[in-house]
C-alpha cells in the first residue's frame, strides 16, 4: 500500500462519521489528515513561493536601477554635477552612474539587453545567496499551526456541508492557506506587514489550489506567472534556480499584482467552450430561443430539458460541450455592433502583464484623481469594452484604463486633441495590457485603489505649458524664473511626462498631493 493509498484510507475513517462524532473529536482531524495534507501542500508550494518573491524583489531591484538611470540621464544632458538623491537603495545610486556616463548614447526608455542582463543577472546572484525553500516552509508551517484549530475544522465542515467532502476540503484548505497562511508567512520572510484576507500581493492563489487538488486526486495545472524581468532573463538566457539554503533579508517593499487583474487575465483567455457558458449565463432568454428553433427541445438529456422547463440554465458548465460552443458560434456574430452589456473578450485581446510599471491616465480633473485617487471604475470584468458610455456615477468598482508610459503619444491624441481627457495623471500600478479592437490600441486595464505615486499633470500659464502639480522644468515650481519658457513651464506634456518619470524620486514631495 502506497503513501498515496494510506493517506486516502486515513481519510476514510473520518468522512464516514456523522457530524456528532466529528465535532467531538475535530482536533484529530484537524491535527492528523488535514496537517498530512498541508504539510505536502507546503512543500510543493515552497519552490513557487521563493520564485514569486524572488520575481517581485528582482523586479522591483530593476526598476531602482531604471528610476536611477533615467536621472542620471536627465542630470548629465542638462549639463549638471553629479548628484544622486541621498538615502536611496544601491540599485539607485548604481543605475544613476550608468545613466549618467551614457546619457547620449541612451535614449531613457528600456535599458540595452546587455545591460539589463548584467543587472538582473546580478540580482539572481543576490537574491539565491538570501531566499529558500526550507525558510517558506518553516514560515507556512508556523502559520498553520498558529491558526486555531476550531476554526480550521469550522471552515472545513462550512465548506463540506456545501460542496461535499472531496470539493469542501479542496476549498476550505485552500480559502485558509490562500487568505492567512500566505500573507502571514511572506510577512514573516520579508519583514513586509500583510493582513490576512488581502488579495494584493497574489500571483499565488492559483498555485494553492492546483498543490490542493493534486493531493486530493484531482490533479491539474493552472498557469498563473505573468511576465517580469526574471522572465524576460529566463527565456532569452534560460531558466534560473532561485533557492538556496542561506537565510532570508527583509525585502523592501512589493509590487505584487492584484487578485482582480489575475481574475481579468483568466477571463479574458477562457477558450470558445468558456465563452459559451459566459453567454448561456448571460442570455438565458436567447439561449431557450435558440434550444427550441433547433430542436433540442425534444432531445432526452436532462439537462437540457431542465434548462428549458426553468427557463434558464442552473449550471451551464454541465451542458454537452458541443452545445455550449455551438451556442457560442451562433451568438458570436451579433456581438459586431458591440453594445456595453457585450462580453469584455469581444473587444478586447490579452496581451501581457505590467507589473509596477508607469502609466498615464486622461481626465479632465487630475488634481481631484491625484489627491483622492481613482473614485470611480467598473466593478464588473466581463463588461469592460465600452466604459466610457456609462456615467461615472454608475461605475462603483474598481478597473479603470490607462495607457502604457512608453506608448500613450501614439494612441492619445484624437481630432481636437487628446481623446478622453484635457489633462492626465502620471502613476504607477500593475495592471493587464490589452488590444482594444474597438478603440483600436493597446490599453492597461488596473484596478484603481492599487495606483500609487499619483501625479496630476495639466495645461495652463503664460505660455500653455504643462506643469507637473505646478512644478516645471528643473523641479522649479510655477512662477520661477530660468527655464526656456517665461514661466518655466514643460513645453510639452511629452517632456512633463519623462521629466517625472526620470526624476520622481527626488521631488517626491512635491510632485504628490
Amino acid at each position: 500500500m502506497n503513501h498515496r493509498h494510506a493517506g486516502s484510507r486515513e481519510w476514510l475513517q473520518w468522512v464516514v462519521q456523522p457530524l456528532s462524532v466529528l465535532t467531538k473529536k475535530y482536533k484529530g482531524l484537524v491535527f492528523g489528515p488535514l496537517d498530512d495534507l498541508t504539510d505536502e501542500v507546503f512543500r510543493d508550494l515552497a519552490p513557487e513561493m521563493v520564485k514569486a518573491i524572488g520575481e517581485q524583489e528582482i523586479d522591483e531591484d530593476v526598476g531602482e536601477f531604471i528610476d536611477g538611470a533615467r536621472e542620471g540621464r536627465f542630470e548629465a544632458l542638462d549639463g549638471l554635477y553629479r548628484d544622486p538623491e541621498p538615502n536611496q537603495s544601491e540599485d539607485y545610486y548604481s543605475g544613476y552612474g550608468w545613466g549618467f556616463d551614457h546619457a547620449r548614447e541612451w535614449g531613457g526608455k528600456n535599458l540595452p539587453a546587455q545591460v539589463k542582463r548584467e543587472v538582473v543577472k546580478n540580482q539572481i546572484k543576490e537574491f539565491r545567496e538570501e531566499v529558500t525553500e526550507q525558510v517558506a516552509i518553516a514560515a507556512m508551517e508556523s502559520t498553520w499551526s498558529a491558526i486555531n484549530p476550531r476554526e480550521i475544522f469550522q471552515t472545513v465542515m462550512r465548506a463540506v456541508k456545501q460542496h461535499g467532502w472531496k470539493i469542501g476540503v479542496l476549498y476550505a484548505v485552500g480559502e485558509l492557506i490562500e487568505n492567512i497562511v500566505l500573507p502571514a508567512a511572506l510577512s514573516k520572510i520579508t519583514g513586509v506587514p500583510v493582513p490576512p484576507g488581502s488579495l494584493a500581493w497574489l500571483p499565488l492563489n492559483d498555485v494553492v489550489f492546483a498543490a490542493v487538488v493534486k493531493r486530493l486526486g484531482r490533479a491539474g495545472e493552472v498557469e498563473f506567472d505573468p511576465k517580469g524581468h526574471l522572465d524576460w532573463y529566463e527565456d532569452t538566457y534560460g531558466p534560473v534556480r532561485l533557492a538556496s539554503v542561506s537565510v532570508p533579508r527583509v525585502a523592501r517593499r512589493y509590487a505584487f499584482v492584484s487578485n482582480p487583474v489575475v481574475h481579468l487575465r483568466d477571463y479574458l483567455n477562457i477558450d470558445d467552450h468558456g465563452k459559451g457558458i459566459d453567454l448561456v449565463e448571460s442570455y438565458p432568454h436567447e439561449f431557450i430561443e435558440w434550444l427550441q428553433a433547433n430542436g433540442y427541445d425534444d432531445l432526452a438529456d436532462p439537462e437540457i430539458r431542465h434548462t428549458i422547463e426553468d427557463g434558464y440554465a442552473d449550471d451551464p458548465a454541465s451542458l454537452p460541450k458541443e452545445l455550449v460552443i455551438e451556442f457560442f458560434e451562433h451568438m458570436e456574430p451579433s456581438f459586431m455592433d458591440h453594445d456595453a452589456d457585450s462580453p469584455s473578450w469581444v473587444f478586447m485581446d490579452y496581451v501581457e502583464v505590467m507589473k509596477n510599471q508607469w502609466m498615464i491616465h486622461f481626465t479632465n480633473d487630475a488634481d481631484a484623481i491625484a489627491c483622492q485617487g481613482f473614485k470611480y471604475g467598473m466593478d464588473d470584468y466581463t463588461r469592460l469594452g465600452l466604459t466610457t458610455h456609462i456615467r461615472n456615477t454608475q461605475k462603483p468598482g474598481g478597473y479603470n484604463f490607462a495607457y502604457d508610459v512608453d506608448e500613450w503619444e501614439r494612441y492619445a491624441h484624437g481630432r481636437h486633441g487628446f481623446k478622453y481627457g484635457k489633462e492626465a495623471v502620471l502613476f504607477r500600478a500593475s495592471g493587464i495590457k490589452v488590444w482594444h479592437h474597438g478603440d483600436g490600441e493597446y490599453q492597461i486595464v488596473f484596478v484603481g485603489n492599487t495606483a500609487k505615486d499619483i501625479v496630476p499633470l495639466s495645461e495652463g500659464g503664460y505660455d500653455g505649458g504643462w506643469w507637473a502639480n505646478g512644478i516645471g522644468k528643473g523641479g522649479r515650481e510655477e512662477g520661477e524664473a530660468g527655464s526656456d519658457q517665461s514661466d518655466g513651464s514643460f513645453e510639452s506634456l511629452s517632456e512633463a511626462v519623462d521629466w517625472v518619470v526620470a526624476n520622481y524620486n527626488q521631488y517626491k514631495s512635491l510632485l504628490t498631493c
